[in-house]
């Protein structure tokens, strides 16, 4: 299902974007120990769907889409366990990478290059949640017993293929296969149509940091939002929180849910949500008449970056000073391939 919705602005104030809600397929046992070779053909289960709705959101215009935290792989493992699905990712601060033009570079980057090729062919910004692993020396005191870290991550690629960011998810939902980054990422990438984004993921927008502070400190307007998100009432329902956030913080929130009713896992009766942080009304709903996926596409009116902030409204005028303003990872098209 493609479903469009056109706000009425001028042009030249807008951007495209799809956000899919995505009914992930799932290993039926996610604490078995499997090869590699066997995640991968699962996860491309996964990935081909992704590559279809892709290209149903390039023919009508998106310029970026966002998929939902564990869509790819699922979710419950041991630390064990999901280690087959894992990627590889490299220091983006000390290269620039396409996988889909230098899949040969490093091992394990498979779901990388095929994502990668997804938005090269199609042209378009991706914002995908997948697991990665990064190596670390014994002598790092973080450094977990095994000799390597395993993240729930989010990354983006722009419009040739290129991996523009990385962000590490900091506040973990019972996800006792990954570790807390050992530094707080504050992730932003610089688009051509919408200027800057932030992302975070899911249970991380129930802390301050590194939410508030990356929209605070980096006059973020517009968040890109990968989610598993399990509704929980009375406060804990994905449409209510996420949409009081982006109203208090006048942003624009593009969530990207996974769909799981049976786990609460859903939009709460929604397929799909963008919040639009200046008006209430612009917020759209479809009532859930699907059992599967859906994608959808907003033209999303742009909100130019401010200087003033929500502090007051949420009592954060009389907050301790943080120190030196932590530095963003992030990416100008104008200044990288």
């Amino acid at each position: 299902l493609i479903t469009i919705l056109s706000i009425d602005i001028q042009r030249g104030t807008y951007y495209v974007a799809a956000v899919y809600e995505h009914h992930a397929i799932l290993h039926p046992n996610p604490t078995a120990i499997i090869n590699r070779q066997t995640a991968l053909q699962l996860m491309k289960r996964n990935l081909d769907i992704y590559e279809e709705q892709v290209i149903n959101a390039a023919k009508e215009g998106a310029q970026i889409i966002i998929f939902p935290e564990d869509g790819i792989q699922g979710f419950n493992f041991t630390r064990a366990s999901i280690y087959p699905y894992l990627d590889f990712i490299p220091n983006l601060d000390s290269l620039t990478w396409n996988p889909c033009k230098e899949f040969y570079l490093f091992n394990d980057t498979e779901v990388l290059h095929q994502l990668s090729c997804m938005a090269l062919k199609n042209q378009m910004f991706l914002v995908v949640n997948l697991g990665t692993k990064e190596p670390c020396m014994q002598s790092d005191p973080h450094c977990p017993p095994d000799g390597r870290y395993q993240f729930n991550t989010n990354v983006v690629f722009n419009n040739n293929g290129t991996l523009i960011a990385r962000y590490r998810k900091q506040n973990l939902y019972f996800e006792y296969a990954f570790n807390t980054p050992p530094e707080i990422d504050y992730t932003v990438f610089d688009t051509p149509f919408a200027g800057r984004f932030g992302i975070f993921t899911c249970f991380d927008i129930l802390f301050y940091e590194p939410a508030i502070t990356l929209i605070k400190q980096y006059n973020i307007t517009q968040v890109a939002y990968p989610t598993a998100w399990m509704n929980q009432l009375p406060l804990l329902s994905a449409i209510e929180f996420q949409q009081a956030f982006a109203t208090a913080f006048k942003i624009n929130l593009l969530a990207a849910n996974i769909h799981h009713p049976d786990l609460g896992m859903t939009a709460f009766g929604l397929l799909l949500y963008i919040y639009c942080g200046d008006s209430i009304t612009s917020h759209f709903s479809v009532q859930r008449c699907l059992t599967a996926w859906a994608v959808f596409i907003l033209f999303i009116p742009f909100l130019q970056a401010r200087k003033s902030s929500t502090d007051t409204a949420f009592g954060l005028e009389n907050r301790p000073h943080m120190g030196e303003t932590p530095q963003p990872h992030w990416y100008n098209p104008s200044t990288n391939p």
